[in-house]
């Protein structure tokens, strides 16, 4: 809440999705189980895809190019690399503890594909990861070959694995 007693801008902010993934397990209360925090990525999604020109009539196939938070400024304001994998790699611990019967895992590991499948499409050929990506053009921008944009690939595609060999799981009766 801000001075003005008005709802700060960052209420709504994707480090919230980051805890979930970094925190006590895909199954905690505030991990990627909960429904909450699921309907916090709902929420996040639908205010990145109706904010960032570059998310207006995607392909088929792929998923939100997502931010921090509404009205960031920093450097083009743009998408964030590590704010997409977190998206990603949300949904594959959701579908690593989702409920297999249902298909719930199925649509989890859909959903984070098209999240990747963003990110590979603003990732230039040489495997380049800046911290974001203009949310107008798609452009690289901001600091160049992040770590942290790395290493949230690294994290991303390793609950990838889990989850699919999770989906691929025969069906405990």
């Amino acid at each position: 809440m801000l001075a003005s007693g008005q709802p700060s801008p960052k209420a709504l902010d994707i480090a919230v999705i980051l805890s979930a993934i970094h925190g006590l397990g895909a199954e905690a209360a505030h991990g990627p189980a909960d429904p909450r925090m699921q309907a916090t990525l709902a929420r996040l999604d639908a205010l990145f895809d109706a904010a960032y020109p570059i998310n207006h009539g995607r392909a088929p196939g792929r998923g939100t190019a997502m931010g921090r938070y509404a009205g960031d400024v920093y450097c083009s304001g743009g998408a964030y690399y590590f704010s997409t994998l977190g998206a990603a790699e949300f949904c594959f611990r959701a579908a690593i503890s989702g409920d297999k019967a249902t298909g719930d895992a199925r649509h989890w590991l859909a959903r984070g594909d098209a999240y990747l499948a963003t990110v590979r499409a603003y990732t230039p050929a040489g495997g380049e990861l800046s911290e974001q990506f203009d949310q107008n053009s798609g452009a690289q921008t901001s600091a160049k070959q992040l770590a942290w944009s790395h290493a949230a690939f690294i994290s991303c595609v390793s609950a990838r694995r889990i989850a699919a060999a999770a989906c691929q799981a025969p069906r405990q009766r």
